[in-house]
């Protein structure tokens, strides 16, 4: 199982490296403005939907992983065997604490493609904190923690 988890985060990686195409609109300017996001992230706790009042710790059976890189980002959640379940990535754009997600592609994430839900990001020491609403209104609040390996 562990082979097949640095498969994956190594093909995410790879993806990651690949795809270094600029974003309109940002300048080098913002970017130092902005708390700096890149990484390999892995998802270690959630808040899903407006009933949920507690923080849920994510599943050691179902990983999910986030690169971001300067200009993209992609997230895979992988199960035990290192089968991909779901997906999605696309460009970002981050001023300051502001933080957008262009949703370009995914698996099993139809409903969001090319939707760019906001969230507001901050990051202390290695870990990431990530909240705001898909455009259909339903909250998200995660908390990443960075992957050194």
């Amino acid at each position: 199982m562990k082979k097949q988890f640095s498969v994956v985060l190594l093909t995410l990686i790879a993806i990651s490296l690949l795809t270094t195409s600029a974003i309109p609109g940002v300048t080098s300017e913002s970017k130092k403005q902005a708390v700096s996001v890149e990484g390999t992230w892995k998802l270690v706790s959630y808040k899903y939907g407006s009933a949920q009042s507690a923080f849920v710790d994510r599943s050691e059976s179902l990983s999910r992983i986030k690169v971001i890189n300067k200009t993209h980002f992609i997230w895979v959640d992988v199960d035990t065997s290192g089968k991909v379940i779901q997906s999605a990535g696309g460009k970002y754009t981050l001023t300051e604490d502001a933080y957008t997600e262009i949703l370009e592609f995914g698996l099993g994430m139809d409903t969001y493609l090319k939707s760019s839900p906001q969230f507001t990001v901050k990051v202390e020491g290695d870990m990431l904190f990530q909240s705001g609403f898909f455009t259909s209104g339903y909250r998200i609040e995660e908390i990443w923690k960075r992957i050194k390996e």
